[in-house]
């Protein structure tokens, strides 16, 4: 087996058509296979699955909990990535979808071609819910924080520091040992970038094979964003992924860590309004490692660690004009 395609499916109804039917007409020389993992959901998602799976009952090959693992805290995503048999393993998410036929086929050629090349990913587009028109802009870079560079070719400290990356267009060699990390840090597509990327190096293919579908309601990240007290917990998981990740790779990648370690910080203290943490958080000396960012970063995490009541009465004051 050559690919294994892990999709895992939460409440999809409206979505799960547009990503299986990507996975069935990609054009390769060779074999995949599309293991998809239902969380019990409770629409219509499994019943469009089964009707995949009797269409091409040699490559579709699913799982339909009836108890949802995400909520015992389970993991579904990594109990499917353990499932994969290929020599690669590609990522998509139910919500998501691929638009480039050959997008397996140009990745596979590129690390086939290259041995030290762990990790491949490629550029896409954004897509609002069920909006029928995608968003012009590409998904990478995300924002004005990320850094990218003039090669193709990132390791494991560039790759961080080019921020997001769509999670359905992740290709990475199968087998490769994850970061160990503690049960209290992220253990999303974050992590994974990170664990397979240490290996070797990740290859940038800058063209929008596919589309990162937005504002999804189910989605567990439209549901932490919306309270304060959530997005906290949040942070802690992004703050305890770094600090385990800290003493498991090179020690030049340590201040990019840090970085995000602070920068994580920041984002929950200012959210929660807990301005005695920010304060402690200047006098440790943590808020040196920005420097580490671009200049848009360190503006964007000073002014919120440094100024945050100002930057708040300025938010307020723009808001309500």
């Amino acid at each position: 087996m050559t690919v294994s395609i892990v999709c895992n499916t939460f409440n999809h109804e409206k979505y799960i058509r547009d990503a299986l039917e990507s996975f069935v007409t990609q054009k390769v020389d060779f074999d995949y296979e599309i293991l998809v993992y239902d969380d019990a959901s409770t629409d219509g998602t499994a019943d469009i699955i089964r009707e995949y799976e009797k269409k091409y009952p040699d490559i579709i090959k699913p799982v339909y909990q009836t108890v949802n693992q995400y909520s015992l805290r389970l993991r579904p995503s990594l109990q499917n990535l353990r499932r994969a048999t290929g020599k690669y393993v590609a990522i998509c998410e139910g919500d998501d979808y691929w638009i480039d036929s050959y997008k397996l086929q140009k990745q596979v050629d590129y690390m086939e071609k290259n041995e030290k090349c762990t990790f491949c990913f490629t550029n896409g587009r954004i897509r609002y819910g069920t909006d029928e028109k995608l968003s012009e802009k590409q998904i990478i870079p995300w924002d004005r924080t990320s850094i990218i560079k003039d090669d193709f070719d990132y390791d494991v400290g560039e790759v961080e520091k080019m921020g997001f990356i769509p999670t359905c267009s992740f290709l990475f060699r199968n087998g490769l040992e994850l970061l160990n990390v503690s049960e209290k840090a992220f253990k999303g597509d974050l992590y994974i970038k990170l664990s397979v990327t240490k290996y070797g190096y990740a290859h940038f293919i800058n063209e929008p094979m596919v589309v990162y579908r937005r504002g999804v309601n189910e989605s567990a990240t439209a549901l932490w964003v919306k309270e304060p007290k959530k997005y906290a917990v949040q942070c802690d998981k992004y703050i305890q992924l770094f600090t385990d990740v800290r003493s498991q790779i090179d020690k030049k990648y340590e201040p990019i860590m840090n970085m995000r370690i602070c920068q994580w910080k920041i984002l929950k203290y200012y959210s929660l309004n807990d301005y005695s943490e920010l304060k402690a958080l200047r006098k440790s000396g943590e808020i040196k490692y920005l420097k580490y960012g671009n200049l848009y970063s360190r503006i964007f995490y000073v002014s919120k660690g440094r100024f945050p009541k100002l930057l708040r009465f300025i938010h307020k004051f723009v808001s309500s004009r």
